[in-house]
């Protein structure tokens, strides 16, 4: 069976979502990578449309409605295999700050998922609880309790 390592995968997974191509199967997207002999070669032409597709690209076009968001949360880790993700964030967060939008960014130690489950309860889940309109009120302990039932249906699951 072929694995496929995290690099592997964030490329498929950017090609899927931002260059799709119907004419080119069997996976229907263009990769912004090539190999040639033992070497990736960057396709310029599709890692062009990727980072265009970008927040940090697409802000200059969309800031009128980014500032109508209720709030802007994300982070980043110390530890990340994608090397990019934490210097892009960082980036961004310049970006917003210099055009005096509100946002919180952070920055936790580890890799991407590391601490995911603790994140979702202690920033995730709080902060759409907070922001999103339900049409009914929800406690923080209602949304955490109820998280943390999803977290442990996942973990076991995972275990069968």
């Amino acid at each position: 069976m072929l694995a496929i390592g995290g690099a592997a995968v964030m490329m498929m997974s950017s090609g899927a979502a931002l260059a799709a191509n119907l004419s080119n199967p069997p996976f229907f997207f263009d990769v912004p990578y090539q190999l040639v002999g033992d070497q990736l070669e960057k396709v310029d032409r599709v890692f062009d449309r990727i980072v265009a597709e970008t927040p940090l690209t697409m802000l200059d076009n969309y800031e009128k409605q980014v500032r109508q968001l209720k709030g802007i949360a994300f982070d980043a880790a110390t530890q990340d295999a994608f090397i990019d993700i934490l210097p892009s964030c960082k980036e961004f967060s310049q970006a917003l700050d210099n055009l005096k939008i509100d946002h919180t960014f952070e920055v936790f130690t580890g890799g991407h998922t590391d601490r995911f489950a603790d994140r979702c309860q202690t920033t995730i889940l709080p902060f759409f609880s907070d922001l999103l309109l339900f049409g009914q009120e929800f406690s923080i302990t209602q949304v955490a309790a109820k998280a943390k039932l999803a977290v442990t249906w996942g973990q076991i699951k995972s275990a069968n």
